[in-house]
């Protein structure tokens, strides 16, 4: 889960006292991320194979929404 903004007019789930705030998850919060990591990788120098090795052999399984965290 990822703390991010959110429109005020949506309750949230988490937090009682702070409006705007709330943990989301999904591929549309990864994004940002996975696409940092791969600027990050190409920058210095790496094959779009060689970054495709390290995102997939680097990930981790996602994990059941019951566990908890």
């Amino acid at each position: 889960s990822i703390l991010s903004t959110k429109p005020l007019d949506l309750p949230s789930i988490r937090f009682k006292s702070t409006q705007g705030y709330d943990y989301l998850t999904g591929t549309s919060q990864a994004t940002p991320y996975v696409t940092g990591l791969v600027a990050e990788l190409k920058s210095r120098g790496l094959s779009n194979s060689e970054v495709y090795a390290r995102l997939v052999l680097g990930a981790n399984l996602p994990r059941s929404p019951l566990e908890p965290i």
